[in-house]
C-alpha cells in the first residue's frame, strides 16, 4: 500500500518494482483522484523459497499541467522484508509423568499427566489460541476442565486419575476443536497436522506391581562347613508405582541338585536377611532352623518400599559344622505366593514382576547350587571344573579354606615334578586372608613365561603357614 500526494501534476501513475521471482498484476496503477492524493495497493505474491532481506520500491511519475513535456517523478520509496517459512502446526500429545506411566501402562488408581502441544514448524510465529479438548475411557477421570485453550508452542496439561480396577487397553483421545490461531503473516489458520487433528493414546490399568530382580554376585559356588554369615544370595525391591508397598513374608523351600527337600536344621543354625548395603543391618533371623521346609520370613517391621524407590536385602546363612550334606540350593517356588507384599493404601496383595522384562514372575526362582566342603585345608583345596582348557571351560578355579590370615603359594608340578606355574601371595593380600576363598585364584593354562601348557594331568600343592594340600588338575583342550 502506497500514499501518494500531487499538485500540479497531470497523467499521473504509480508503479511497483519487484525483486526477481515476486509478482504483481497490474503494476502500474493510474492516480486518477479528483483529489490531491490517492492510496494504491498491490497484493503480491512472494516465492515459494523464503529469501535474504529484498526490497519492493515504490514509484510515481506524471506530467506538469503547465508544461505537458515536462517529466515529474516523486522520490521513490521502499519497503524493506524477507520471505520466511509459512507456520505449520502439529499436534502431539503423550503421558509425561511420572516416568513409570510414559510407557502407557498404569498401576489402579494411578495419578498421570498428560501433556498436549501444538508444536510450531516454520518460521513464521502464530498468534492466537486453539482449543483442546481431551476424551477419557471409562473409568478414567479428572477434576481439570476437559477443554483448555492453548497457544501454539506452550503446552496444555491434564492430571489423570486411572481407574480402581484393571482395565484392557483402551483409547484416550486429544483433539483440537476450534482453530483461532493465525501466521502472523497470512492472518489465516496454519496448516495442522495430523488430519483430522486428534492423537489417540493407547492405555492400560493393571494392579500394582513390585518388581523384583535376584541378586547373586556375591553368592559363592563353594561353601566351608561351619562357615558364618555367608550371602547366599540378595532380592533388589523396586517400586515403580505410586503407592507405598510393605514386603511382610518372603517363603524359601532348600532342596539338594536333584530337586530332593533337604531338612533346614540339618544344614544350617542360622538364616539371617541383612541390609544389602550394609551387613550389619539385621532385618530378621531364623534360628533354630525348622526341621521341614518351607522356611517362612515374616518381617517385623515390614520392609516398606516408598514411590520410586529400591530396596535390597540379602540372605546369609550359618553352616552347621556337622552337616552331611554335599549340595543345597535355595528356591522361591511361587513368586506370587512366596512374597507377600501390599499397598498400604488398599491393603491388597501387589503382583511380583521381573525387573528387567516388566512381566508377571510365574516360575520359580532359584539363584543357584552351592557345594559344600570340610573346612581342613586338604579336604577344602580343590579346583573347578576340571578338566578344564576347552571353550566353553578356556580356565580353572582354586577353592581352599584358612583358619587364619596366611601366606598362600600355589605351585602346578607335571606328573614329572616339573615346575609350571606359581602364584604367591602374603597375609595382607586378599587370597591370604583367613576363611573361604571360592575362585579369587584362576589358572588360565600357561607357564610361568604365558605358554600354553600341553593336556595332561598336572599336580596342584598348596603351601600355607599352617600346612599344605594337594590336588590333580586335568587339561583337555
Amino acid at each position: 500500500m502506497a500514499k501518494v500526494s500531487w499538485e500540479d501534476v497531470i497523467n499521473r501513475l504509480a508503479e511497483i518494482v519487484l525483486p526477481a521471482g515476486f509478482g504483481a498484476e497490474p503494476r502500474s496503477k493510474d492516480l486518477d483522484s479528483q483529489s490531491q492524493e490517492q492510496t494504491v495497493q498491490w497484493t503480491v505474491t512472494v516465492p515459494v523459497n523464503k529469501t535474504p532481506l529484498s526490497f519492493i520500491n515504490i514509484e510515481a511519475r506524471g506530467r506538469d499541467a503547465s508544461n505537458p513535456n515536462v517529466e515529474v517523478v516523486a522520490e521513490p520509496d521502499s519497503l524493506g522484508f524477507v520471505v520466511v517459512e509459512r507456520a505449520e502446526l502439529n499436534l502431539a500429545a503423550a503421558i509425561t509423568d511420572p516416568e513409570s506411566a510414559t510407557d502407557r501402562i498404569l498401576t489402579i488408581g494411578q495419578n498421570f499427566t498428560v501433556t498436549a502441544d501444538l508444536q510450531v514448524d516454520g518460521e513464521a510465529a502464530v498468534i492466537g489460541e486453539d482449543l483442546l479438548r481431551i476424551t477419557l475411557p471409562e473409568g478414567y477421570g479428572t477434576a481439570e476442565p476437559l477443554e483448555k485453550t492453548t497457544t501454539p508452542g506452550v503446552p496444555a496439561k491434564w492430571l489423570i486419575r486411572a481407574p480402581n480396577d484393571p482395565t484392557p487397553i483402551q483409547e484416550l483421545t486429544v483433539e483440537v476443536v476450534d482453530r483461532n490461531a493465525n501466521d502472523e503473516n497470512t492472518n489465516l489458520p496454519p496448516p495442522l497436522t495430523p488430519n483430522p487433528p486428534r492423537v489417540f493414546i493407547p492405555v492400560q490399568t493393571q494392579a500394582i506391581g513390585l518388581n523384583l530382580a535376584v541378586l547373586t554376585d556375591r553368592k559363592p559356588t563353594t561353601v566351608a562347613r561351619g562357615a558364618t554369615e555367608v550371602p547366599m544370595f540378595g532380592l533388589r525391591f523396586n517400586n515403580t508405582s505410586d503407592a507405598q508397598i510393605d514386603v511382610e513374608n518372603v517363603t524359601l523351600h532348600l532342596r539338594d541338585k536333584d530337586g530332593n527337600e533337604l531338612a533346614p536344621n540339618s544344614v544350617f543354625s542360622k538364616l539371617s536377611v541383612v541390609d544389602y548395603r550394609n551387613s550389619n543391618t539385621v532385618f530378621e533371623q531364623v534360628s533354630p532352623m525348622p526341621a521341614n521346609n518351607p522356611i517362612s520370613i515374616d518381617f517385623d517391621p515390614v520392609l516398606s518400599v516408598a514411590s520410586s524407590q529400591q530396596r535390597s536385602i540379602e540372605f546369609t546363612v550359618d553352616l552347621s559344622p556337622q552337616t552331611e550334606v554335599k549340595n543345597f540350593q535355595f528356591s522361591i517356588d511361587s513368586p506370587r505366593n512366596d512374597i507377600v507384599a501390599k499397598d498400604v493404601s488398599s491393603d491388597t496383595l501387589v503382583t511380583i514382576r521381573d525387573d528387567s522384562s516388566g512381566l508377571t514372575l510365574v516360575n520359580a526362582i532359584t539363584p543357584g547350587l552351592s557345594v559344600l566342603f570340610d573346612a581342613n585345608l586338604e579336604a577344602s583345596f580343590f579346583n573347578f571344573p576340571n578338566p578344564f582348557g576347552n571353550n566353553g571351560h578356556p580356565t580353572t578355579k582354586f577353592n581352599y579354606s584358612l583358619e587364619q590370615d596366611s601366606e598362600v603359594t600355589i605351585r602346578i608340578y607335571t606328573l614329572l615334578g616339573e615346575l609350571v606355574k606359581t602364584f604367591s601371595f602374603t597375609a595382607n593380600d586378599p587370597e591370604g586372608k583367613a576363611g573361604t576363598h571360592d575362585g579369587t585364584i584362576v589358572w588360565d593354562g600357561t607357564n610361568d613365561k604365558g605358554q600354553d601348557v600341553l593336556n595332561g594331568v598336572y599336580v596342584a600343592v598348596l603351601v600355607t603357614d599352617n600346612g599344605k594340600a594337594t590336588t590333580k588338575i586335568a587339561i583337555a583342550k
